[in-house]
């Protein structure tokens, strides 16, 4: 498709048998017959969700940044195929606040649904998968460091984000007793 053929004087690009009478130079005649197949041209779209830092390769190109990409390529029979590629970048972003005695943990970013890991020194506190929700937030009950990081739906891992806790008293002092 979109490639023509010529034949003497004719030029033909749609498919359909053809004939043509052509003089050689010692001015005989000759018949040409043509049965002329078009193929169609390939066309298809594509959507790729892709973790930041990441690469997706089409035909010899590779692609890192969001946007709409087109590239043309052969199908198996010589003809051209374009694919249009639209790249969105997945990138969840964690943040963790400490508001009164109550650790708030936000989540900006990334595709839904996320899986939730909120932990300290001690372990994982609380895990969530199939979660729709951007924040999620828990009443420390010691002094730490508490962490958080999310998985999105496109598996994109967020960074870890660290909390130190030290709103609790631990030596005789603090506790008023002396």
């Amino acid at each position: 498709e979109g490639d023509t053929l010529h034949v003497g004087n004719n030029i033909y690009s749609y498919p359909g048998y053809y004939s043509d009478s052509l003089l050689s130079t010692q001015g005989c005649d000759s018949i040409i017959h043509t049965n002329l197949t078009v193929y169609p041209m390939l066309t298809s779209n594509q959507y790729i969700d892709i973790c930041q830092g990441d690469s997706v390769v089409i035909g010899f190109n590779v692609y890192d940044s969001a946007g709409v990409y087109i590239d043309t390529l052969n199908n198996v029979v010589g003809c051209d195929s374009v694919i249009m590629t639209q790249i969105t970048i997945s990138e969840p972003l964690v943040n963790f606040t400490l508001v009164s005695s109550l650790l708030i943990a936000q989540v900006t970013g990334g595709a839904i649904p996320y899986y939730y890991e909120f932990g300290n020194q001690n372990g994982i506190i609380l895990t969530s998968s199939n979660n729709f929700g951007s924040s999620i937030s828990f009443n420390p009950i010691v002094n730490g460091i508490y962490y958080f990081f999310i998985i999105d739906a496109n598996n994109c891992v967020s960074d870890t984000v660290f909390y130190l806790v030290d709103i609790f008293p631990t030596l005789m002092d603090e506790f008023g007793v002396g």
